[in-house]
């Protein structure tokens, strides 16, 4: 629920309080929820590869066909590094129809 309020422990809250509001991984000056899913500090990379990889285990493990989960971890991981995704193999008209939608949210609430 925190998450989707916005209301997660980031800089961007500690500064609402009179704190230091800058990211402790790469001193950006303010460390927003978006901050966080794109932050360039290797520590951080290497959470979300580890956290994307984690993913694409569930799905496989679960069932869910490589031609659903695929375009939209493809999407995450373009979002994080702030990139347009590029979709390499065909895809689906109602997952392209879902990206879609998804990418009209913007970065910081598709995210959420």
């Amino acid at each position: 629920m925190k998450l989707m309020k916005g209301w997660l422990n980031t800089g961007h809250q500690k500064g609402l309080l009179g704190e230091e509001n800058e990211c402790p991984s790469c001193g950006w000056h303010e460390e927003t929820q978006l901050h966080v899913f794109q932050c360039r500090e290797d520590s951080m990379k290497n959470t979300r590869m580890n956290a994307f990889k984690l993913m694409e285990e569930y799905y496989h493990q679960h069932g869910i066909p490589g031609m659903v989960y695929v375009p939209f971890i493809k999407l995450y991981q373009s979002t994080c590094n702030d990139k347009p995704m590029q979709a390499r193999e065909p895809v689906h008209r109602t997952v392209e129809d879902a990206i879609h939608a998804q990418c009209n949210l913007g970065h910081d609430f598709f995210l959420r």
